[in-house]
């Protein structure tokens, strides 16, 4: 209603995509080797995305009262899960689950890393910092009426991934000051009321009051550190959850409902973490110590 162009989930995800793009750079540049690259990644996104593919359908079967096990293998749910594609409704095609639509360019720009990585470029040098650059000018087009909604969504995603992995790079010689922040600020304000500079500025300006404030030395900052991670859990079960507790209570007040969901999302999160992200995240590559020593 303010900008009339952006919503609060679009600029969560953008903000997925920077702290990603940090933490990914960082993945491989302590252990340079792709295999072992590969197999955190993998580890790390298909457990879960294939669990919460399958809950996805059991809940629409459930919603539409049919019977569980044809729904379940009539959809082919394994086949697009292993292929990051949104689990679909059987008998109308119908997208169980809208909000894993961006997992899969996560996982692409996971690939990109690697192949970074392989050609050496992922590391502080001219011809990354061109290819940001690149990424920055080429968000500053209009995408949105391509008729190639991967490249849309690909040239959306790629400049805030990188840009969280050139604040890596560059973490420290960034300087971290308040009076940038603010400047950030009023900036990222611009970004939401100017679509066209949006694009580039939304990652450079965004990305900076990003990681100040996670760098900040807060202690409310501190206290809000989980050692849960539920943050993938609650993505993934979010949309067919709240499907399941509207067809149940048929809430129209958008707080009621939030506040009845975003509690039970969060369990469910939880045990995801609990129960399938968390066990097979310890069987990724240990870190050695010489590959500590890189960073």
């Amino acid at each position: 209603m303010l900008t009339g162009h952006f919503t609060l989930g679009a600029i969560a995800v953008d903000g997925f995509f920077l702290l990603s793009g940090y933490l990914i750079f960082a993945s491989w540049l302590k252990t340079p080797r792709v295999w072992s690259f590969a197999k955190k990644r993998i580890l790390r996104i298909y457990p879960a995305f294939i669990m919460a593919s399958f809950v996805s359908v059991a809940i629409a079967a459930w919603l539409n009262d049919h019977e569980m096990r044809a729904y379940l293998f009539r959809g082919r749910v394994l086949a697009q899960a292993l292929s990051l594609s949104r689990p679909t409704d059987p008998t109308t095609g119908v997208e169980l689950n809208v909000a894993l639509w961006t997992i899969r360019y996560e996982f692409l720009c996971y690939a990109i890393v690697g192949m970074l990585g392989l050609a050496g470029l992922l590391k502080r040098s001219w011809g990354l910092l061109l290819l940001w650059a690149f990424s920055l000018g080429a968000s500053l087009y209009d995408f949105s009426d391509s008729d190639h909604p991967v490249i849309a969504s690909l040239a959306r995603f790629i400049p805030f991934f990188l840009t969280g992995g050139m604040f890596y790079l560059y973490r420290k010689q960034i300087p971290f000051r308040r009076v940038y922040a603010l400047v950030a600020f009023a900036l990222v304000m611009l970004a939401f009321f100017n679509v066209r500079l949006s694009g580039a500025l939304l990652p450079l300006a965004g990305g900076y009051l990003l990681f100040f404030i996670g760098f900040m030395d807060a202690r409310i900052l501190a206290k809000l550190r989980p050692t849960n991670d539920i943050s993938y859990g609650l993505y993934l079960y979010g949309w067919p959850l709240q499907k399941a507790i509207l067809w149940c209570l048929a809430i129209s007040s958008p707080w009621v409902f939030s506040g009845i969901a975003l509690p039970i999302a969060a369990i469910v999160g939880l045990l995801s973490w609990k129960l399938i992200e968390e066990p097979f995240m310890r069987r990724k590559p240990v870190v050695s110590t010489s590959d500590l020593s890189r960073d």
